[in-house]
This record gives structure tokens, C-alpha cells and sequence, in this order.
């Protein structure tokens, strides 16, 4: 519905080949990049200008970001676009259930009648395990500056943890790590838990704790 030229990647570079016919304009992103670095491509070759540098998010969160629980917490972010994608529910629980142990507590945030009822699932039982009232993205952002950890099973997540500065484990189950996985190095300081299948309850375990050993603290 734009008036003006539409501007879009070209056969080779995009994936569903029929949406080129789309666009006035085509144009050349190699499909081997981190999906935020073909937008930022595709997005500067539009506008006539190089992408260069790493990217400035500019988010700035809100004065009145709510209260986190009284001690260390981590974000679990269980939410996908998919089914394919959830970890399981039994590992995530005994995830939550090993932090608890080690004296964190755990935030489930959600943003669907869905997503709470799994939030409070994976919560049942867990000591220090908190389900919030659902989040605005800014307020989501504000709470992924200010927790020791973020672990997502989805790619949607961990950029937003990476532009925040918060460490963030990414569980990729159907998605290929390669083009989805946080690899934008001034913005975060881990990528996927795996590389391929469902990544293992230990194989997890074992990457948060080295993340949160490794992290600065103030």
C-alpha cells in the first residue's frame, strides 16, 4: 500500500522467493549473516548508505520499571512463535528448580492467556519463582537490564536481552543457530545452547553456569 518504490532482498538472498515479485527494488544480502545484520543490510542499500559498526539500540528503559524479587534474579523466557520451538516444560522446571537451589530467583514474564498458564506451570512449586503482570516491550527491557541472567527458547528474545547488556542463554530447537543466534558481539556476551535438536537439560545448566560465574559484578 506505500506509494513510492518498494525496496526488498533479491531471489538469492531471500527465502521465499515468490515475495520478490513484491518489490520495484531488489537487492543483494548475503544469506549467511545474523538476521539483524541482512535487515540493517537490505535497510542502508535502500537509503543509499553503508551499514557500518555495530548496532546502536538506543532503548532506553522506563523510570518506573517494577520491583525485582529481593535477591539475584534471572528471566526465563519460554515463549515462542511456534510449538516446534518450546523446550520442554520438565526441563525447564528443573532449570528454575537448580537456580532456586543456588539462592536465585526466577521472573517468567508472558504476553498471552497461553504463556501465563505456562508461566504458572513452570513456577508451581519453585521457590523464589515469580509470575508478573504482563509486561509492555519497554518495561520487558527495563527487567532484561537488571537480572543476572536472561534464557530464552526463542530467537526473539536474546536480541533484546543483548541490546539490554544482560547475559542471555538462547535454547534453539527448530531454528537454525547460524541466522538466528545473538551473535552481535557489542551487545551481548553469549550465542545458542545449541547446535542443533533440543538442547539438553545439563548442556543448559552448564552454559548458565558458566555465564553467571564469568559475569562481572559491581
Amino acid at each position: 500500500m506505500a506509494r513510492g518504490p518498494r525496496h526488498g532482498f533479491d531471489r538469492a538472498s531471500i527465502r521465499e522467493p515468490i515475495a520478490t515479485l513484491f518489490d520495484d527494488v531488489h537487492h543483494a544480502v548475503p544469506r549467511g549473516l545474523h538476521f539483524a545484520q541482512r535487515c540493517r543490510t537490505l535497510a542502508a542499500a535502500a537509503l543509499g548508505h553503508a551499514c557500518a559498526g555495530a548496532p546502536r539500540w538506543n532503548l532506553v528503559a522506563p523510570a518506573t520499571a517494577e520491583a525485582l524479587p529481593e535477591r539475584p534474579a534471572i528471566v526465563a523466557l519460554h515463549a515462542t512463535s511456534r510449538e516446534g520451538k518450546l523446550w520442554p516444560e520438565e526441563r525447564w522446571r528443573a532449570l528454575l528448580g537448580g537456580f532456586a537451589d543456588a539462592g536465585f530467583a526466577t521472573v517468567l514474564p508472558w504476553g498471552s492467556l497461553v504463556e501465563r498458564a505456562r508461566s504458572e506451570r513452570l513456577a508451581a512449586g519453585v521457590a523464589h519463582a515469580v509470575v508478573p503482570p504482563r509486561q509492555s516491550l519497554s518495561a520487558l527491557a527495563a527487567l532484561l537490564s537488571r537480572v543476572e541472567l536472561a534464557v530464552a527458547s526463542t530467537p526473539a528474545h536474546p536480541p533484546c536481552s543483548g541490546a539490554r547488556h544482560a547475559d542471555h542463554r538462547a535454547l534453539f530447537t527448530e531454528t537454525d543457530p547460524a541466522g538466528r543466534a545473538s551473535r552481535l558481539p557489542a551487545h551481548t556476551r553469549a550465542t545458542s545452547a545449541a547446535t542443533g535438536g533440543v538442547p539438553a537439560l545439563a548442556e543448559v545448566q552448564k552454559a548458565a553456569g558458566m555465564l553467571l560465574r564469568t559475569a562481572p559484578r559491581c
